[in-house]
């Protein structure tokens, strides 16, 4: 199995390598806790120990508002969950920032898990339909030749992936990074965030582009092919259907006004 954290054709187990490093979503001082570090192979906070022995697993994707930043994990919402439905697995896949780009790439690299056929029930909460992900190799940013495969192990130490979107600047996306890196990068990313907020996200490009995640019950077909299994859409699925849907509608009148 390929384990890269920006392939499709991946798992999650690219994440054991972050486990004990200290999770780089802060929680808001008046909690007064200790940061809190990543505990499981999985890219998750939720409780786990029972997930090879439960018989139902829930993954539950999305961005900041589904991993709910800014909270310990005892008030993360499949912590909630567990408590009135204890005999079910929630495992929160989310990651903020996250376009529906990668939204959609976690919810496939969860198919290829091998407890993935536990899984009857998908959460799902997309995004902004102005955030688009860019990938960069930090150690030569500006190559354009086909050497860095996501797939070649000496390349994932330099590969990035960055949620681009108007409210966040280039610095800000490259906070985590070391000083090296920092100057490297920052020149060429700005450049691309700069060309990415002028023509990325205009009305048309993005109702366009975020067309193909209307049609996310594909995405979730393909889930009940690969489990074998008629699994349930939940009411929380249908909800994010239809603010999408609002979403578009509004890029649509938008479109017509400025015609």
């Amino acid at each position: 199995m390929i384990t890269n954290e920006f392939s499709t054709l991946s798992d999650l187990k690219w994440h054991e390598r972050r486990i004990g490093d200290i999770i780089p979503y802060p929680i808001d001082k008046r909690f007064n806790v200790e940061p809190e570090r990543w505990e499981s192979t999985y890219p998750t906070r939720s409780f786990v120990k029972t997930i090879d022995t439960c018989k139902e697993i829930v993954p539950v994707f999305g961005d900041s508002f589904m991993f709910c930043s800014g909270v310990p994990k005892q008030h993360e919402v499949t912590h909630k969950l567990r408590n009135i439905y204890p005999k079910i697995t929630f495992l929160n896949l989310s990651k903020p920032g996250s376009s529906n780009g990668r939204i959609v790439t976690r919810l496939e690299q969860w198919t290829n898990d091998e407890l993935s056929n536990k899984t009857k029930t998908i959460i799902i909460g997309l995004s902004s339909m102005y955030r688009h992900e860019y990938y960069m190799d930090s150690e030569h940013p500006n190559n354009v030749s086909p050497h860095n495969s996501i797939y070649a192990p000496m390349n994932s130490h330099y590969l990035r992936g960055y949620d681009i979107m108007p409210q966040v600047t280039p610095n800000e996306l490259i906070t985590p990074e070391d000083s090296k890196t920092r100057n490297r990068i920052a020149k060429p990313l700005s450049n691309t965030w700069l060309a990415m907020i002028e023509h990325q996200t205009s009305y048309t490009n993005s109702f366009i582009k975020n067309l193909i995640y209307i049609n996310i019950y594909t995405k979730i077909s393909v889930v009940k092919k690969s489990l074998k299994k008629e699994p349930k859409v939940s009411k929380t699925t249908i909800l994010v259907i239809f603010f999408v849907c609002k979403s578009i509608m509004y890029c649509i009148l938008r479109i017509f006004e400025k015609i």
